[in-house]
């Protein structure tokens, strides 16, 4: 790509002064008809709303929060090639996991990529009653990782992974190893595990590029965030949106990518029936150098003593990412990381952490999601396992339309997952795909400089002309892939010498071009989505208002209006989020 070049469908900067809104879409009339709805905008409803337009299918994508807003925001940040499904003796979703997280390297270079995982066993038998009896079909046994278990294991994830050429092989590190790579680790280790797998640094923004993409693909297509469902009635939705503008489409199909809202989405739709279980996901980011300089770009591994559920800690933008607890939930609306679960992390981290002290003044930030698991099936009380067929409610004489519900899906494999319905679709439409999405880079990872010589050349050519050097185009590049040079090049108020106060690495020029080209509705989409640095709570309140003041210029907000999203922003950060702003 040539740094004079404009990825494909950015604006021109001579237009960014006018555009209020992003997307230059044709209005919404009454009961107008579009092929297919799809509700619920996260990583299962983005991705198939990408693949559909992708093979010219008109559809209407609506969220009543934020693009990427619910729970695809709240998770590990772990892209997981296999491992999960192995200990459960599913080897072909395992396959399938670690294939489409290799996709994901390739396709989301900007925002994925690969790093070392340690993962400390305590015992050399451990989990070997567990591991036979997940091959006599329980898949839900209980489990203690041994060092011989975990050598089997990543063993076969070597063979089934097909990791990048240069991807180091796994190592069962013995007790004296493991202690000199990491010297904190409890005493009473066996061994550990080394091997490698993938993060994901900004799933929020990869959610809302998916989106971004679907619209650039089919420009007859829409999105609408904040905007909730009013009625289903005579074969047509009525929507309301932030702005309390109100619209109705009447679709041929609709899919239910509500996540944990499932059931109550049908049930909305006239179609009353449970078909997911909440789990509550909680996580935790501490304020712990000591902890970040062992780790040293690693992530650690871990079991929660008792019930063997896998715990990582890892650094994140200078902060220590912790999680995921897990318990069950009825209320998807309650995703607030309550005291127990932090307790609990605190001390799954003495445990295998023992000469490092921990304690809940460290926390400065805290996380949680309701995650949706298939509801076990009322004749034998067992969970069916992922990969199953995709659940259809059927049109009846006051619902036309059918409806497919998205249940499970995760970053790793949601681009399999939305493959999967999108053909589905296109059957009931009688239409045929025209192109698959296995190849389709997303977003800032189009063009991308994948490797030190492409990215020496495209910071070269790239501060040659946008007049930027080169260390801060890199940022740029690491924050918001090949879309940075959109940025560069964006014309406003602001140079890019002008910063946050306190986020120094933050320009208001960024601000002002996430203002007027990524559908922003509220503050909080800037401050927690499309920006990461807010899920690490190193936004101050004085960053929060100087980003408050660009969005209002920019989305012509009132005075009021500005002061009551900083007063939203704000409590939102320290009551749900726990931050100390």
């Amino acid at each position: 790509m040539n740094a004079t070049d404009f990825p494909a469908g950015a604006p021109d900067a001579t237009d960014d002064l006018d555009a209020a809104f992003p997307f230059d879409l044709p209005p919404l009339v009454e009961g107008d008809p579009v092929d297919v709805v799809i509700l619920g905008a996260g990583v299962n409803g983005a991705g198939l709303f990408r693949d559909l337009c992708a093979q010219g299918v008109n559809c209407l994508i609506v969220d009543r929060g934020d693009f990427g807003g619910g729970a695809s925001a709240a998770g590990s940040r772990l892209i997981e090639g296999g491992l999960a499904e192995l200990e459960i003796g599913d080897l072909a979703g395992a396959r399938q996991a670690a294939s489409e997280r290799n996709r994901l390297l390739k396709n989301a270079p900007h925002f994925v990529d690969m790093l070392p995982v340690v993962f400390p066993v305590f015992s050399w038998l451990g989990g070997l009653g567990a591991a036979l009896a997940t091959l006599l079909g329980t898949p839900t046994a209980p489990r203690q990782r041994g060092a011989i278990l975990a050598r089997l294991g990543l063993a076969l994830h070597d063979r089934i992974a097909a990791a990048p050429v240069d991807t180091p092989r796994h190592q069962l590190l013995s007790r004296q190893a493991a202690g000199a790579a990491f010297p904190e680790l409890a005493s009473g280790i066996a061994a550990a595990g080394l091997y490698q797998d993938a993060r994901i640094t900004a799933p929020e923004r990869l959610v809302y590029e998916m989106v971004k993409d679907g619209l650039d693909a089919c420009p007859a297509s829409r999105a609408a965030n904040w905007t909730r469902l009013v009625s289903c009635f005579g074969g047509s939705l009525s929507f309301e949106s932030e702005d309390s503008t109100d619209f109705a489409v009447r679709p041929t199909l609709v899919v239910n990518a509500a996540g944990p809202w499932i059931d109550e989405v049908n049930a909305a739709l006239g179609a009353p029936e449970a078909q997911v279980a909440g789990r509550r996901q909680s996580h935790i980011l501490l304020d712990h150098e000591a902890l970040r300089r062992q780790l040293d770009g690693r992530v650690l591994r871990f079991e929660m003593a008792g019930d063997g559920r896998v715990l990582t800690a890892q650094d994140y933008l200078g902060r220590v990412l912790v999680g995921a607890t897990d318990a069950p939930t009825d209320n998807p609306d309650e995703a607030r990381c309550p005291d127990e679960d932090i307790a609990a992390l605190l001390d799954a981290l003495r445990t295998v952490l023992p000469d490092l002290e921990f304690t809940a003044d460290q926390v400065v930030c805290t996380y949680a999601r309701t995650v949706p698991a298939t509801a076990p099936d009322e004749a034998t009380g067992q969970t069916p396992r992922p990969g199953g067929p995709i659940p259809i409610i059927e049109a009846d004489a006051d619902r036309p339309f059918p409806i497919l519900s998205l249940v499970g899906g995760r970053f790793t494999t949601y681009r399999q997952f939305a493959e999967t319905a999108t053909d589905t679709i296109l059957q009931r439409l009688q239409r045929s795909r025209v192109q698959s999405t296995e190849h389709l880079a997303i977003g800032g990872g189009r063009n991308y400089p994948g490797n030190p010589l492409a990215r020496s050349v495209w910071l070269a050519e790239a501060s040659v002309a946008t007049w930027l050097d080169e260390p801060r185009l890199e940022t740029l590049l690491e924050r918001y892939g090949t879309t940075a040079l959109s940025i560069a090049h964006h014309i406003c108020d602001h140079v890019d010498a002008d910063r946050l106060p306190d986020s120094r690495s933050v320009s208001l020029r960024e601000i002002d071009w996430i203002a007027r080209n990524e559908d922003v509705v509220r503050l909080e989409d800037i401050v927690l989505r499309r920006l990461n640095l807010g899920v690490a709570g190193l936004f101050t309140s004085r960053d929060i208002e100087a980003i408050a003041i660009v969005a209002a210029s920019a989305l012509k907000w009132s005075p009021e209006r500005r002061a009551a999203e900083i007063e939203a922003v704000t409590t939102l950060l320290r009551d749900t989020r726990r931050m100390r702003v």
